[in-house]
């Protein structure tokens, strides 16, 4: 029984997937953003290929490098590129991720917040066209005496 559930495991280890992501497009590039870490990757050709392939079924390693080893691309690039991916949390194997994603200690310390929304007003949302028709004024200086 032991040796069925380990077996399983190691089944299930080997047995990769897309992880949490979106992708994108620009500049003829194709880039992800990895959801957990906020963080944006560009996709050389053959991660781009990893990806496309895993977004048909979940494989096996084995099944990923003899596939695209069989279009051209060297056993040895592709483990690298598989490791590389899972590292990154692009791609996700039957038991997710061996190191979890660290989480911020609570409550967060935040200091600074930077929102840039856009550097292209055309001036015609609400908040722009009701700032525009009252002038900015300097509050009045109370008194006190």
């Amino acid at each position: 029984m032991v040796n069925k559930l380990s077996n399983r495991g190691m089944y299930a280890m080997n047995i990769y997937k897309l992880g949490e992501f979106h992708p994108f497009s620009g500049g003829g590039q194709d880039y992800l953003y990895l959801v957990p870490s906020g963080a944006i990757f560009a996709l050389d050709n053959l991660s781009s290929t990893i990806i496309d392939r895993l977004n048909e079924s979940e494989c096996g390693k084995e099944e990923l490098v003899s596939g695209l080893s069989a279009q051209g691309f060297a056993a040895s690039d592709v483990e690298e590129a598989i490791e590389e991916l899972y590292q990154s949390h692009a791609i996700a194997n039957g038991n997710g991720f061996l190191d979890e994603v660290q989480k911020p200690p609570m409550p967060f310390p935040l200091q600074t917040l930077v929102l840039n929304v856009t550097n292209q007003c055309n001036l015609s949302c609400n908040t722009a066209t009701n700032s525009a028709k009252t002038a900015w004024r300097r509050p009045k200086a109370s008194r006190s005496l």
